[in-house]
């Protein structure tokens, strides 16, 4: 039974961590960037409130005084109001390895919630 009440707790305590893990306060913003091919790329982001220090669990890796991450949709319908204050939550986050990830940190958009 004590086993079975240690396993309940640390199940609470890590789903209640994972949960806040990857949500970030700020503002959508769309912006354009000039690639080495010369071809421009338009992409979403968002503008944090203030820095963040941003540490990825499946890459093992730190990124410090983070002050945008750019949005990946995933194909998800969601309506973007750019502009306004928003929180997103991410299903994920990882870092760039593409001449398509334009910041240090992308996010795998799960929701927004606009205030």
């Amino acid at each position: 039974m004590k086993k079975f009440i240690l396993f309940i707790l640390l199940f609470f305590c890590f789903q209640a961590n994972a949960a806040s893990k990857y949500e970030f306060y700020g503002e959508i913003k769309s912006t354009n960037i000039i690639d080495e091919n010369n071809k421009k790329n338009k992409y979403d982001l968002i503008s944090l409130n203030k820095p963040e220090n941003i540490y990825i669990y499946s890459e093992d890796e730190s990124f410090h005084n983070v002050n945008k991450i750019q949005l990946n949709y995933m194909g998800n319908k969601l309506k973007i109001k750019y502009d306004k204050p928003a929180i997103v939550y991410c299903k994920n986050v990882y870092s760039a390895d593409s001449m398509y990830h334009f910041t240090d940190v992308l996010c795998i958009v799960d929701k927004i919630k606009y205030k």
